[in-house]
């Protein structure tokens, strides 16, 4: 009885232990697939939310800070020629409008 005791009082300690790992994923559906990237952002995490939502090549990725937030500006080739910069938030995955 004491054995059983321990192993549920040591069952309800570690929940919240386990989802003290848990990372917040960002999901977005496309026309044919849901993608998810792990939160906050990194230089590479970047680079694959920006190929993954334009289908264009990534030439270069900056972090830059702005006030409290830090973005990441991604140059990406497009098939047309065209280079475009696309800013995401390195803490919600969110594209940030240009300015």
């Amino acid at each position: 009885m004491r054995l059983l005791r321990l192993l549920v009082m040591f069952s309800v300690l570690a929940t919240p232990l386990a989802w003290a790992g848990y990372a917040p994923v960002y999901a977005e559906e496309n026309d044919t697939e849901t993608f998810h990237i792990m939160l906050p952002l990194t230089t590479d995490s970047a680079a694959e939310l920006a190929q993954l939502r334009t289908g264009g090549k990534v030439l270069s990725v900056e972090e830059e800070q702005r006030n409290s937030y830090t973005l990441y500006l991604v140059k990406v080739l497009h098939d047309n020629g065209r280079v475009r910069t696309y800013r995401f938030d390195r803490d919600t995955g969110q594209t940030m409008r240009n300015r």
